[in-house]
């Protein structure tokens, strides 16, 4: 029989009543990405023929004009999904300042299809230098607040 004390008691915000927190080794990771994402910013990532090489940083303003300028509904699809990985990161950082135990898992998947959607198209294919590839590595480590551990009871 288990004593009271040993049990755990059910935690506001938590499906099944446990507490979780994220283990050190994966906010360091966590800390990674962010360095890598910033930094990308930085690097060139995409060298178009016949114009000049594009900074990070250009990229995203880039594909940010196009969603406030769409020519239709598929030029405004096309720009969210461009726009996707960005948006992701954004949501990101304000879930983790909240503290909130949301799973990110699908959203950060959807995140990186849409950044490596890029390698693939027409468009980009064979262009792409080596901030673009940070910025890809990063957003998975940009997701890891999960898997969470449970926290330890006292």
């Amino acid at each position: 029989m288990h004593s009271p004390r040993c049990e755990r008691s059910p935690r506001r915000g938590s499906l099944d009543g446990t507490t979780y927190r994220a283990s050190v080794s994966t906010n360091n990771l966590v800390r990674m990405g962010a360095w890598l994402f910033s930094f990308s910013f930085f690097l060139p990532a995409w060298n178009p023929e016949g114009e000049s090489l594009f900074l990070g940083w250009e990229c995203a303003q880039f594909v940010l004009r196009a969603l406030l300028s769409p020519q239709d509904v598929h030029g405004l699809l096309r720009a969210l999904w461009l726009n996707l990985p960005n948006f992701f990161v954004v949501g990101a950082v304000i879930a983790r300042f909240r503290g909130s135990v949301k799973r990110f898992l699908i959203p950060g998947a959807l995140a990186l299809f849409s950044a490596l959607w890029w390698s693939v198209h027409p468009t980009f294919m064979g262009e792409l230098q080596v901030g673009y590839y940070l910025w890809v590595f990063s957003l998975p480590l940009l997701s890891l607040p999960y898997p969470l551990q449970p926290k330890a009871e006292k």
